[in-house]
């Protein structure tokens, strides 16, 4: 129903050889994280709970690893950066990480568009997964990365931790507890 690939990292250490570290500068990034990549959910009924139960999860282990964010490629199909044109001048107007934490990208880079969008295109056009991040004010990088070898589009994603609504957290906190 569901796989992931995660990785626990300590007080920042490591952070650099990771998967996302390998096309972004994460030097900059301090504190305890986890890297999230992969996130697949089949595509059947019943994906919003099982998206739920996943993070709640993952809320699980951010809560016994202490871990101040979570960070990871959000991936696009394809090689064309137009064909998501609404989703990422969306993610430029709205959701761009703070200036002096958004991590520069280590290969050839195209910058987000700021360019006029439409808001459904743009939801349209980004995974579930990436519309809940930024639903608990996640965000991304200012650049998309094309990864020819996956035949793949990303942007660096990051959701601080102490930035989650609070009632958000405690919902999934609480999901699958008997």
């Amino acid at each position: 129903m569901c796989t992931l690939r995660l990785r626990v990292f300590g007080a920042g250490e490591g952070l650099c050889q990771s998967y996302t570290g390998s096309f972004y500068d994460l030097s900059q990034m301090q504190g305890p994280a986890i890297e999230l990549g992969r996130f697949w959910l089949r595509d059947r009924g019943g994906q919003a709970d099982v998206m739920r139960l996943a993070l709640s999860e993952i809320t699980r282990l951010v809560d016994a690893t202490n871990a101040d964010f979570l960070f990871g490629c959000t991936s696009f199909r394809g090689n064309d950066p137009a064909l998501y044109a609404a989703a990422f001048a969306c993610l430029a107007a709205h959701h761009q990480g703070p200036v002096d934490r958004i991590p520069k990208a280590r290969t050839e880079a195209i910058a987000l568009p700021h360019a006029p969008f439409d808001l459904l295109v743009a939801l349209r056009q980004m995974s579930k997964l990436l519309r809940s991040y930024l639903g608990m004010h996640g965000w991304v990088g200012d650049a998309i990365v094309i990864d020819e070898r996956l035949q793949t589009m990303h942007v660096f994603t990051c959701l601080d931790v102490g930035a989650v609504p609070r009632r958000r957290a405690e919902i999934l906190r609480n999901l699958g507890r008997c």
